[in-house]
Parts: structure tokens; C-alpha cells; sequence
């Protein structure tokens, strides 16, 4: 019976506006947001920290194929 019940909502985002306006549709809102924040500050501090703690690369020293100079 609840399942005919769903079909029969006028469209996805009257059933989705619905669930939004209570406790549980808030508080998946808010967890939503707060993970995007929390992945972006991720993905920040990821790209600003692990290019610094890599090595540098330098290149060897050659000498000349004629000897010193």
C-alpha cells in the first residue's frame, strides 16, 4: 500500500521538497553540506601539502666530455 501511495505523488520534486521540510530531510541537508566543506578543505590542504613534501628535483652535475674547462 505505501508503495502505491508513492507512485501517486504528484512528481519527484514535490516528494523531495516534502522530505526537506522535515527533521531527517535537515539534517541530510546539513550532512551534505557539511561533507562537500569537508572535502574541499581535504582536497586543499592535499594539493597545498603533498607537492611541498616532496623532494625537489635537481640535476646531476655533468662534467664535460672534453675534460675540465
Amino acid at each position: 500500500m505505501a508503495d502505491s501511495e508513492r507512485l501517486s505523488a504528484p512528481g519527484c520534486w514535490a516528494a523531495c521538497t516534502n522530505f526537506s521540510r522535515t527533521r531527517k530531510g535537515i539534517l541530510l541537508f546539513a550532512e551534505i553540506v557539511l561533507g562537500l566543506i569537508a572535502t574541499c578543505l581535504f582536497g586543499y590542504d592535499a594539493y597545498v601539502t603533498f607537492p611541498v613534501r616532496q623532494p625537489r628535483h635537481t640535476a646531476a652535475p655533468t662534467d664535460p666530455a672534453d675534460g675540465p674547462v
